[in-house]
This record gives C-alpha cells, structure tokens and sequence, in this order.
C-alpha cells in the first residue's frame, strides 16, 4: 500500500494505523500535501491557494469523519481529539492569511507544520483511537 515518489511525503506503511478508511484518508492528506509543495515549488501564487484551500477542506471533512468514527465506538478522548481538530484548523487558517500576505518564508513555515503535525498526529493521537476501536 505504500505511495512511491512522493515529493514531500513518502507515506509508509507503518503511518496505518489499521481502520482503512482512516488509513486510505491519511494516505489522500499525503498525497494533498504533496500537491501543496509541488504547487508551491512551481506553481503560481493562485495555483497554490486552490490546492491549499482543497487541502483545508479535504481536512475538516476527515476530522469530521475521524470524530464521528469516535462517537460510534465510544472514544473516551473525544472532547481532546476534537480539540487538536479545532486547533489543527485555527493554525493552518493562520498560515493561509500569511501566505496571501506573501509573508516571506511563510510556504517552509507551513510545509514543515503540516508533516510534522501530520506524521505525529497520527502515530500519536489516531493510533490511540485505532487501539481503542480495534482492542489491541
């Protein structure tokens, strides 16, 4: 299931956390990411605030999808999990009003923010709730 060729991401088989269609979301936020540097490395201004902007929204459907998935099964860590969501959005909302500011350097800012939020997140957070719904 790995990607190949990735340009800014190279997804790995042990980013899965074992909930498929977690795990394909996760993979399609990579694969976004990647779009975003390439946009950015040689894209337009515009160019790249579409993909950013489908990139934003592709993200708040998967969180929607993440936390409804942790309502069903009872997730004791709803409330925080939402909270990381809420505040995951609020940050990159905040690089998107710098970047159409043309803030200088503003594109390696958000870059580095995105996987290692990404990266971490889901070693760290969603692997909790894949323990919680699949018992292990």
């Amino acid at each position: 299931m790995a990607m190949e060729n990735s340009a800014y991401i190279s997804w790995k088989d042990d980013y899965e956390i074992g909930i498929p269609d977690i795990d394909r979301q996760h993979m399609r936020l990579v694969e976004l990411i990647n779009k975003l540097y390439m946009a950015m490395e040689v894209g337009t201004a515009d160019e790249t605030g579409k993909v950013l902007q489908g990139l934003i929204e592709y993200t708040v459907s998967h969180f929607a999808d993440e936390e409804q998935l942790q309502e069903r099964h009872g997730y004791p860590g709803l409330d925080g999990h939402r909270k990381l969501h809420t505040e995951l959005v609020a940050e990159v909302l905040g690089y998107v009003k710098r970047f159409q500011a043309d803030e200088p350097g503003v594109e390696a800012n958000l870059m580095w923010f995105l996987k290692d939020w990404l990266l971490n997140h889901i070693r760290m957070q969603d692997a909790k709730i894949a323990k919680h719904i699949l018992g292990k």
